[in-house]
């Protein structure tokens, strides 16, 4: 059945406290969201963003307490981040939010359904300096809302799906912080010095050209899809090309690889290739050759002082770009006698790091077809 999203919720806009008041916002205070905190943020509940209010600045503001289990919607920059509230919270001014009528509609499934929405949402957004949808443009926003069994059974579907994705993405982040804090105890050595390619080697992508871009083809790693130290499999630009994949093919990858950010804002970010990925490298994402195995590769990019000091060798006016051969140079404080042993003895988790990430594009698949299919 059709509903506008005022018969079936209460629209809510947040507010920003002034921030000349320090004591307009708390370290643990009431949880306050913005749009950024959704950015390349997967979870499903939120509580708490990178800044909460205090109870005074509140008051004084035009943010408003929402209930658990409330919609939380970016309504621009950008329009359709979704995720749900925890627990009672606050957003600013970029969002719409939902309080939803569970006689009508149960918070699971209109999360899922909102979630789904992005496009449509975009698409009735309006104004000039940016776009924007207006609470009364998301009041009479159009959805499709079918009886409570059949939501019921929709969410019966999805949610075992993201808690299994959600789960994943913490065992890695364990065995990650395993990873990086063991090769800090065991193989950093500040009375050695060695060049970074006694480790791994880095190449830059290849060079396609514009018009070798096509809907169909070849799978292409582009910067864009690095992110949260994996590559995200949607939307992969593709190349049909054979000419030009046939000349790419030093830059043919099969899964379990890592890849590395050379330029723009993200420079320096990883991502692991998940096992179950074919394709090619674009130029500027760097394709990283290990000398030993890719264990040590990742204990290596995983330290936080060796991230900033990649970061550092950017250069460019318009924006940073890191060369191959300016990483290959690089001098590490590393012992490496201890990076072999390392190498040997973690390979496991690193395995089991690649499965999850494979488990989760597969999931992720099976959500996206989900969506489409319900929604």
């Amino acid at each position: 059945m059709k509903y506008k999203l005022k018969e079936i919720g209460e629209i809510i806009s947040g507010g920003t406290p002034s921030t000349k008041r320090s004591d307009f916002y708390a370290t643990k205070g009431i949880g306050w969201i913005t749009p950024k905190d959704l950015s390349n943020y997967h979870k499903k509940y939120i509580c708490h963003g990178a800044r909460d209010i205090s109870k005074i600045g509140l008051d004084n503001s035009s943010a408003k307490i929402m209930p658990p289990n409330s919609i939380l919607v970016s309504s621009r920059a950008p329009i359709g981040y979704v995720a749900m509230a925890e627990e009672s919270l606050a957003t600013n001014q970029g969002f719409k939010s939902i309080i939803p009528d569970v006689s009508k509609v149960l918070p699971d499934y209109l999360y899922y359904l909102m979630l789904n929405s992005k496009s449509k949402l975009e698409q009735v957004a309006s104004g000039s300096t940016f776009k924007e949808v207006s609470g009364k443009t998301m009041a009479n926003f159009e959805v499709d809302i079918p009886e409570i069994q059949k939501q019921k059974y929709i969410i019966s579907l999805l949610n075992p799906i993201v808690k299994k994705i959600e789960l994943n993405n913490q065992i890695n982040d364990n065995l990650l912080e395993l990873l990086k804090s063991e090769f800090n105890h065991s193989v950093i050595d500040n009375n050695k010095k060695i060049p970074i390619n006694k480790i791994f080697s880095v190449q830059s992508g290849f060079a396609f050209k514009s018009n070798d871009w096509s809907i169909t083809g070849k799978n292409v790693v582009k910067i864009k899809d690095i992110e949260n130290n994996t590559v995200s499999l949607n939307n992969l630009s593709k190349v049909n090309n054979v000419i030009q994949l046939k000349k790419a093919k030093k830059y043919y990858v099969t899964g379990g690889e890592i890849v590395i950010a050379l330029t723009g804002a993200t420079l320096g970010k990883i991502g692991i290739l998940p096992y179950n990925f074919e394709g090619y490298i674009n130029q500027r994402v760097g394709l990283i050759y290990p000398k030993m195995s890719y264990t040590s590769v990742l204990g290596v990019l995983l330290q936080k002082e060796i991230r900033n000091k990649l970061i550092s060798l950017g250069h460019g006016s318009a924006q940073p770009n890191l060369s191959p051969k300016a990483v290959n140079e690089m001098i590490v404080n590393i012992d490496i006698e201890a990076c072999r042993k390392y190498d040997v003895a973690f390979s496991s988790l690193f395995k089991k790091v690649i499965y999850n990430l494979n488990e989760n594009q597969v999931l992720t698949k099976l959500k996206m077809q989900l969506l489409d299919m319900y929604f």
